[in-house]
């Protein structure tokens, strides 16, 4: 007999077993971001959220001024120089 799904992705609602399903940070730890802020979902719409994310993150750089590069720039140099 076939086990039945036992989560749903927050996703794409589809139903799975514990094993195929990741906890997926909102706000990425590295940013602040807490256990109590997750979502589970699959493993094909947990790739496919980063990708996303990467994406977005891509096109914030992109548009972001040439200052704020040569800002970082600067600070290193200063503390490590």
């Amino acid at each position: 007999m076939k086990e039945k799904p036992k989560e749903i992705c927050y996703i794409c609602k589809r139903g799975f077993m514990d094993y195929e399903l990741h906890k997926h940070h909102i706000r990425p730890k590295v940013f602040g971001g807490v256990n109590k802020d997750r979502i589970t979902i699959c493993v094909g719409c947990h790739k496919y959220l980063h990708r996303i994310i990467n994406q977005k993150i891509a096109n914030l750089l992109k548009n972001t001024p040439i200052s704020f590069f040569t800002e970082c720039i600067a600070s290193c140099k200063k503390e490590l120089g």
